[in-house]
């Protein structure tokens, strides 16, 4: 029960983790896009 428990945390972590990163690469882009739009 306990490792089942794991793998479930581990697997919501994991989906956190994606979307956390698509999250920052499309901050950073932004923010690369956004001084090249004022230069």
């Amino acid at each position: 029960m306990k490792q089942r428990m794991t793998n479930y945390q581990r697997g919501i972590l994991e989906i956190l983790n994606v979307k956390l990163k698509n999250e920052i690469d499309d901050w950073l882009l932004e923010g690369m896009a956004e001084p090249m739009r004022t230069l």
